[in-house]
């Protein structure tokens, strides 16, 4: 698996990008039940040696789905977008009592 994804310069674009690289690869991990699949995307992140909007959106990404993972509110959130936040959305220590 070799991290080699299309970056435009345009820091949204590429943060987009990167957003949806994640949540394939969260996918895929899913169905295959390959947690390990993240870890081999970072070692290629890392041996390419770059750091762009791409690479950021795709971290940014799976740290949202990493801080839902506890919390139905939370997931949903994810699922809505952002922009679609709530009064039942949150991102909070306290969300999950």
């Amino acid at each position: 698996m070799r991290w080699m994804p299309m970056v435009t310069g345009d820091w949204a674009t590429d943060n987009a990008t990167g957003r949806k690289h994640a949540d394939a690869l969260v996918a895929r991990m899913n169905e295959s039940n390959n947690p390990t699949m993240l870890a081999h995307t970072m070692k290629s992140m890392v041996g390419n040696g770059d750091w762009t909007g791409v690479e950021v959106g795709f971290f940014y990404r799976i740290s949202e789905v990493l801080m839902a993972s506890g919390c139905r509110r939370c997931a949903a959130m994810l699922d809505r977008g952002p922009d679609q936040a709530d009064e039942t959305s949150c991102q909070n220590d306290d969300c999950c009592e």
